[in-house]
């Protein structure tokens, strides 16, 4: 009889923590209150993350009740769920409504840089009272009009909390009012970037189904971008781009052991990457990849001046460069244009046609080789560890860019294996970082 007992009682402690979860996550998105329609965004913001959180928690809980078994996650949840009653019961509620889409965004003001989010609250005197025990020493609030602004600093101090305080009030005052309806289509989450002229000239719109999460968009742009002019063979993971961030020549000069030679201004990059192999050395640990790479310059690359600025124990013969036990083989293929890497047959000598190409699967960027001692230990790092279960259940990814005049418009899939839920994977992949913390 108590072994009866003991069993019945398990199954009613795991049924109402189940219902408990599951009770307050509906609670929060389908309450009764009555849904405000408008939400005052920063005239300031450089842009703007708009995040459709009552949609998302709507599928979640589907799929985690209905399609999927995984008890490891639900434990998270449940975690997560059970600290989050207790600080509330300790500081007291905010009166958010997660109904309501949650807003993200970044501005400047006097070369600082400051990130803010932006809520809809059903109570604003209650949520004043209470915000305060939730802030760290670099945020601050301010409300209007039902929408509530947390404000944080990007960069080092330089203002006091009243100062602070002072600039968030000034962001919220300085507004436009936006509808908080989201639109007919499927996007849970949006990216813009506004203009003062009222015009978006970035927008980027991501959409989920069971098994693939998609993106699309598009970005205005002066610079006529051209297509890379070779590319690569490739079976695992090959990222090319003609378009490309300021100071990535700086990186690659600071990365390469390479003296005083100073690569110019890229004009595009084509990287088949395979993983790495990390070797101990001389005073710590080497992280070497595995790839095949094209950089294309705006000027000429001199293959001579490169290989007289590498120190003489790296160099094997006229064009390879030795770093542990991976040799590199450096070839120019014309005058702007040098190939880096483990493998020259893998050289395309064709013309690619979009901007930005990235295809094939996630696992290389989670290959890691090496003594058995270092790929333990990586293995247990517990964002390392997610990153792999992540790579085993998407399938693959699909990028490109491609230019009309001004605009450049964005494509992009990620695609899940039958059994793995796209949604679903991405909030393990975001528990796994701690976001809670």
């Amino acid at each position: 009889m108590q072994l009866k007992f003991r069993i019945l009682h398990f199954f009613l402690v795991l049924l109402f923590g189940v219902f408990g979860i599951v009770g307050l996550l509906l609670f929060e998105v389908f309450g009764t209150e009555t849904v405000p329609e408008s939400i005052e965004v920063p005239k300031a913001a450089d842009w703007v993350i708009r995040l459709d959180v009552s949609q998302l928690a709507k599928d979640e809980v589907y799929t985690l009740l209905f399609e999927t078994k995984d008890d490891s996650f639900f434990k998270q949840l449940k975690t997560i769920t059970e600290d989050r009653v207790e600080k509330r019961r300790e500081y007291g509620v905010l009166t958010v409504d997660f109904r309501q889409p949650v807003l993200a965004f970044s501005a400047k003001e006097k070369n600082t840089s400051y990130f803010g989010f932006l809520v809809k609250v059903t109570d604003e005197q209650l949520f004043q009272k209470n915000i305060t025990k939730y802030l760290t020493k670099t945020q601050t609030f301010a409300v209007k009009n039902n929408t509530a602004l947390i404000l944080s600093r990007q960069t080092a101090p330089t203002e006091s909390k009243r100062e602070l305080k002072a600039l968030a009030e000034k962001f919220l005052k300085n507004s436009r009012t936006e509808s908080t309806k989201t639109k007919d289509n499927k996007a849970f989450l949006t990216i813009d970037s506004p203009a003062k002229s009222g015009k978006k000239p970035l927008h980027l719109e991501v959409q989920h189904e069971q098994h693939r999460i998609s993106f699309s968009g598009h970005f205005t742009s002066k610079t006529n971008f051209k297509p890379a002019n070779y590319s690569l063979k490739s079976s695992n993971l090959l990222i090319s781009s003609s378009i490309i961030p300021e100071g990535i020549s700086d990186s690659l000069n600071r990365l390469l052991p390479i003296g005083d030679f100073r690569f110019p201004e890229l004009r595009s990059f084509t990287l088949d990457y395979q993983g790495v192999l990390v070797e101990q050395a001389q005073g710590g640990m080497m992280v070497l990849p595995k790839m095949n790479l094209i950089l294309e310059a705006e000027t000429a690359i001199s293959l001579t001046e490169l290989f007289a600025a590498i120190p003489e124990d790296l160099k094997v013969g006229d064009h390879t460069i030795q770093l542990g036990n991976l040799k590199y083989e450096v070839i120019q293929l014309d005058a702007k244009t040098l190939f880096i890497g483990i493998d020259p047959n893998s050289i395309i000598r064709q013309k690619q046609t979009n901007l930005v190409s990235v295809k094939g699967s996630f696992k290389p960027l989670l290959v890691i080789e090496g003594s058995r001692l270092v790929t333990t230990f990586m293995d247990v790092i517990p964002a390392v560890g997610a990153g792999k279960r992540f790579t085993k259940v998407a399938k693959d990814v699909r990028i490109t860019a491609t230019q009309k005049g001004s605009i450049i418009s964005l494509k992009g899939t990620i695609n899940f294996n039958d059994d793995a839920y796209a949604l679903h994977e991405l909030f393990k992949l975001l528990l796994a970082f701690d976001p809670f913390q």
